[in-house]
């Protein structure tokens, strides 16, 4: 599991649930607006396709720069 954040924005690559919720993850990417869902119980990244490519952008670039 990996996460990127920018503004409300938060992207979980490779989701799943450490509490007790029960959510069922069948994705491997999952997007939410913090400001709006602070739960993070719904999936945005269907709707926000250019929100995750941003997001995973952050991310690989974060791993290039945090190589040992």
């Amino acid at each position: 599991m990996w996460e990127a954040r920018k503004g409300k924005w938060k992207l979980i690559g490779n989701p799943f649930d450490t509490g007790n919720r029960e959510l069922k993850f069948n994705v491997d990417r999952w997007l939410v607006n913090l400001e709006n869902a602070p739960g993070e119980t719904t999936n945005l990244a269907a709707v926000n396709p250019e929100v995750v490519a941003e997001l995973e952008g952050v991310y690989h670039k974060w791993l290039e720069t945090n190589k040992r």
